[in-house]
């Protein structure tokens, strides 16, 4: 904590002194045993200006999260409303294309820093993610809940037009559609390869 230099503000004795009965009865001669857990019991603390104490961090109360389940925080593009100034200004970048996290080793740029780490992963090599079962290992989370899936057995991707066969992952379908439709995209790409060399 920071020293200031000024006078420490006196500590309370109890405290839960800023915890007051939300009664009417100011008698006291209830019935009603009196517990902790009650919810006849209302927090009379004053907040400190400028400061909100959220999860042990301070926020500046312009960054503060809303208290009720109001989002405050509105885009001026679409209209999608937030929480919190700072995940308003995360969404922006969806619209500017703005971003503001590069790779250290390639330069490639992302609009979170969450994206960023996952692309790190490319250039250390880390694989987090591994499978219980065989012990593969991934690079990301939703790739070893792909991979799980051949462990169980779960196919949840069908040709549901022609011959009804089950795939893992949705990318195999889409392939495997190109067999019924007559599609081949790649082939002008290819062409074009060759003529290169």
């Amino acid at each position: 904590m920071n020293d200031s230099g000024g006078p420490e503000p006196a500590m309370k004795a109890d405290p839960d002194t800023h915890l007051q009965p939300d009664t009417d009865d100011e008698t006291g001669d209830s019935s009603e045993p009196e517990t902790d857990d009650s919810a006849d019991w209302k927090d009379t603390r004053e907040s400190q200006s400028g400061l909100n104490s959220i999860n042990n961090e301070i926020f500046p109360v312009s960054d503060s999260r809303c208290t009720t389940d109001e989002k405050a925080f509105s885009c001026s593009e679409c209209g999608k409303r937030f929480g919190t100034n700072a995940l308003l200004k995360r969404h922006t970048r969806s619209h500017t294309g703005e971003k503001a996290f590069s790779c250290s080793e390639c330069g490639k740029g992302f609009g979170t820093n969450v994206l960023l780490k996952r692309h790190v992963r490319i250039h250390t090599g880390e694989k987090p993610f591994s499978c219980s079962v065989c012990k593969k290992a991934f690079t990301e989370s939703g790739t070893l809940h792909t991979h799980m899936r051949i462990h169980k057995g779960e196919k949840p991707f069908s040709c549901s037009v022609f011959c009804k066969k089950d795939f893992t992952i949705s990318g195999h379908l889409q392939r495997h559609m190109r067999i019924h439709t007559g599609e081949k995209p790649f082939i002008g790409e290819v062409l074009i390869m060759l003529h290169a060399f």
